[in-house]
């Protein structure tokens, strides 16, 4: 058994089982035409009740409990049955928890190829910094604007005056220099093929281990089959009330609705049940060769009953 598609499998019969939960409905209308004799003619629904609820609980319930019992058995499955991983060389036994452990470095690793920079291709470099290629630009002055006064004489007297002259003044040198780290395009191209290496050989590992075979986890399954049964229970106990209200016994033997229906387990007897009121007889309304062995066991008298006829 394949439990990749066990999983898929999973996942769509959850999806069904909430459709069929978005189908419970409260009440139907329907329209109901007579002629003039008062003959029923047609009949036409507005709002449509396909299935009861009732109906649909014990489907929703018979979902969860396939889908837990499978669920069971993959996990327990993943904790011992491993898959062969080969990659780059190296070669593993790994069971399907230690494989999704490299699936999810996988999305680590991916993050950082993607993140990893190209090499500028448009800077063309005319020396290193650091062991990188750079470009650099011519160096600059970095100047001040500053004002001077200049002697002169007056070539009509022999006085010195003196004029203002603005000049600028270096402070300082500055050079730009662009550095690429980029790495080389063909470089990273290879990097994102081996990321696709190691995610395929990670997913043939672990459909390798989830092509062996699975063992039921007996516990799961045991403890979801008597969840899902309470939830029966509990609904059959509502309809057998229910029926008992809205038909004729009701009318004909009002004290019914009290009787306690715990002797029923579903559409089964519950023997325990049946044994713990100790009766003087009972009255069985199925074939005489269905009455439990335990309750034959106990002594009690039993009186079978056709209840159909």
């Amino acid at each position: 058994m394949n439990t990749q598609t066990t999983f898929t499998k999973q996942k769509r019969e959850l999806a069904k089982a909430n459709s069929l939960i978005q189908s419970i409905r409260a009440q139907e209308v329907r329209s109901i035409r007579f002629d003039k004799d008062g003959k029923q003619q047609t009949i036409e629904r507005s709002a449509y009740v396909t299935e009861t609820p009732e109906a649909i609980a014990q489907q929703v319930l018979e979902i969860v409990r396939a889908v837990v019992a499978q669920h069971g058995a993959r996990q327990q499955a993943n904790s011992v049955n491993k898959g062969h991983f080969e990659f780059a060389g190296i070669q593993a036994e790994l069971t399907v928890p230690q494989l999704r452990t490299l699936q999810d470095s996988l999305s680590t690793l991916t993050a950082l190829v993607n993140k990893l920079p190209a090499e500028n291709l448009r800077l063309v470099p005319n020396g290193e910094l650091d062991g990188r290629p750079a470009f650099f630009h011519p160096v600059e002055d970095v100047t001040v604007t500053k004002t001077r006064n200049v002697p002169y004489e007056e070539t009509e007297s022999t006085r010195v005056r003196t004029y203002e002259e603005k000049y600028e003044e270096v402070l300082y040198k500055t050079q730009q220099v662009e550095v690429d780290y980029g790495l080389p395009t063909a470089a990273i191209k290879q990097l994102k093929l081996l990321l696709e290496d190691l995610s395929t050989a990670i997913q043939v590992a672990i459909d390798e281990a989830n092509a062996l075979p699975h063992t039921q986890d007996a516990e799961l399954e045991r403890v979801i089959a008597g969840i899902t049964a309470a939830f029966q229970e509990f609904g059959a106990d509502v309809i057998r009330r229910t029926e008992a209200k809205n038909g004729i016994l009701s009318e004909l033997f009002p004290n019914v609705l009290d009787v306690n229906t715990d002797i029923m387990d579903g559409d089964d007897v519950n023997v325990e049940s049946v044994l713990a009121y100790n009766p003087d007889v009972l009255i069985w309304g199925y074939g005489i060769d269905s009455v439990p062995e335990a309750i034959i066991e106990a002594g009690i008298p039993v009186v079978s009953c056709n209840i159909m006829s």
